[in-house]
């Protein structure tokens, strides 16, 4: 090999980086020993920032263009490497691209069930899925906090752990809000916008910065969402009890074997309904009535207010008669016993006298 090609191999010119996937977010160029030429051209394309490296330290940040390598725009750089003015001889240095375009389709979602109050039902647990797009927002910090000596960073060394607080995030708030089971589904982008802004500072001390987070379902425990399909069902059939219990036989019927099954279940299920239904129906409260009272007038003297028993019984004592005038609440004037229904005088034996032995 002759002495210029043993020169063009050892020294670096053209620094650039062709990016193949879409799922590299860090990048370092391959120089390995080969010194990077003084005046070499540095090439940052849209979406990507490049960093060079001296002894590990973060050294000059350059945003997307073409750079010629030189003193002057290699300050850091030439600070730490004390070159004095008008060096242009090679350097050694590392070289190392990011990809700052979105990252999309990332997926989360909880793998436990979260335990939250409902205003409806009460303790109810749910789960929750849907994906996120990060980008890098700082190449430096994503340097320093994850990158370091890693010269292939791929997006799934750090989306496990960016769901995972995404999830932890997410728990917080729709713990910390009220909500209904039976209006959740409106509050998506809503609850999608507080978990963005709950997570900012924590993704931003990594350098990285969340674009778009959706939710894609917030799912019940399935007996719990077998319960509200059949309310639904009840409502629709005006809480005809008797129509939703042909519709769960008749079901039942077409599945087969497992009809009677079926039905039964169904039958099961909306008595327990009705008797849930009936249990919480709010009814006008029940007054209890008060007992009939009534007034004689016994030898020029009122007396009462004495209840039926006691006015029937001083009638088989007779210490009143049929003729004895009565009043109760409700009636315009006094009137005798023998008019008022619910005194049978007639059925009252006359007193006992010794003459009516012979």
């Amino acid at each position: 090999m002759g002495l210029m090609n043993w020169l063009g191999g050892e020294l670096v010119d053209i620094i650039e980086w062709t990016q193949t996937d879409d799922s590299t977010m860090a990048y370092r160029f391959p120089r390995y020993r080969n010194e990077i030429k003084f005046g070499a051209k540095l090439t940052v394309r849209e979406g990507q920032v490049a960093i060079l490296v001296n002894l590990g330290q973060l050294a000059d940040v350059f945003t997307p263009g073409i750079y010629e390598l030189k003193t002057e725009n290699l300050p850091v750089l030439s600070s730490l490497q004390h070159w004095q003015h008008g060096f242009e001889s090679p350097f050694k240095a590392e070289v190392y691209f990011f990809n700052t375009t979105d990252f999309l389709s990332l997926k989360w979602g909880t793998k436990q069930a979260i335990t939250l109050t409902d205003q409806t039902v009460g303790l109810i647990r749910l789960r929750a899925f849907g994906s996120y797009t990060i980008r890098i927002a700082d190449a430096a910090v994503f340097f320093r906090k994850l990158v370091g000596t890693d010269g292939n960073f791929e997006i799934d060394e750090v989306s496990e752990h960016l769901s995972q607080a995404l999830v932890a995030r997410f728990s917080e708030q729709l713990a910390s809000e009220a909500f209904s089971i039976s209006t959740l589904a409106s509050k998506y982008s809503e609850l999608a916008s507080s978990v963005t802004k709950a997570t900012a500072t924590e993704f931003a001390a990594y350098g990285l910065e969340i674009g778009q987070l959706y939710i894609e379902n917030i799912s019940l425990p399935e007996k719990v969402q077998q319960v509200l399909d059949d309310k639904t069902g009840l409502t629709i059939l005006g809480d005809d009890l008797g129509a939703y219990t042909q519709m769960q036989a008749a079901k039942g019927m077409e599945s087969g074997g497992s009809g009677s099954d079926m039905a039964s279940a169904g039958v099961g299920m909306a008595l327990g309904m009705q008797m849930a239904r009936e249990m919480t129906q709010e009814n006008d409260p029940v007054i209890p009535q008060l007992p009939k009272t009534y007034y004689l007038m016994v030898n020029g003297q009122r007396v009462g207010p004495l209840a039926l028993n006691t006015v029937q019984d001083m009638l088989l004592n007779h210490d009143i008669n049929s003729e004895t005038m009565c009043w109760k609440k409700g009636m315009k004037e006094w009137m005798a016993l023998e008019m008022m229904s619910e005194f049978e005088t007639n059925a009252i034996p006359p007193p006992f006298s010794p003459s009516s032995q012979r």
